[in-house]
Order: structure tokens, then C-alpha cells, then sequence
């Protein structure tokens, strides 16, 4: 039998096609520098496709809040506002902040120390 190893974005555009047919919702992934579409891309790709959005909810994939999330996507979505003021913008706190996650990630982290000596959390 083949496997095929996805790597995480692999992952994360698998699991959003799953839920957009789920709930029924406009999934699209994006990213602050380097990688495409940026945010700005993806919010004009939205306003341009025959979906009937009105909201625009973002999710930070981020472990912490730290600049990106307190000053960069900030500064990002109130230049988006002025460019599209039909559509309102929601930006949801970073995952890390979710217990789903948080306790993922303690399991993950965790079940290290049975092949490592120690670790730091």
C-alpha cells in the first residue's frame, strides 16, 4: 500500500476543504509574508468570487500572541476595512489560547519525555 506523507499545510488545506463542505463556508488559507496568498490576496479573491460574504472571520495559526498577531494582522485588517467597507471583519484570538489545542499540545509535548530525558515547557 502507498503512503503519501503530507507535510502541516497539506494537512491544513485537506481539513478546510472537509469543513467547507461541512459548514457550508468559504475556507481560505493565507499567510503574513513570504509565503502566498497574503491576507490582502485572499480578502480580494473572497470580495471578487460570486460568494455572498459579509463576514470575514480570521484565525490566527499562531502559538502566541506576539507582534504578528497584536500589531501586524491588526494594522492589515484595518487597511482591508477601508478597502472593502461592506464586509465586516472578525480576527479570533491565536489557537494556542484554545484549550483543544493548548491540551494537544501538552499531550504531544509530553509523550516525548518517554524518549527524552527531559523537556521544557
Amino acid at each position: 500500500m502507498d503512503q503519501k506523507i503530507l507535510d502541516g499545510e497539506s494537512h491544513l488545506k485537506i481539513s478546510s476543504r472537509r469543513v467547507e463542505k461541512v459548514l457550508q463556508k468559504k475556507i481560505c488559507l493565507c499567510y503574513l509574508e513570504i509565503c502566498r496568498p497574503s491576507l490582502s490576496e485572499a480578502v480580494k479573491d473572497l470580495a471578487d468570487s460570486n460568494f455572498k460574504i459579509s463576514t470575514i472571520n480570521i484565525h490566527s495559526i499562531f502559538l502566541s500572541a506576539g507582534v504578528h498577531f497584536n500589531e501586524d494582522i491588526k494594522a492589515m485588517v484595518s487597511d482591508l476595512q477601508a478597502t472593502y467597507p461592506n464586509l465586516k471583519f472578525k480576527i479570533n484570538d491565536v489557537v494556542s489560547n484554545n484549550s483543544i489545542v493548548s491540551n494537544a499540545i501538552l499531550k504531544v509535548v509530553t509523550s516525548w519525555k518517554i524518549k527524552l530525558s527531559g523537556y521544557l515547557l
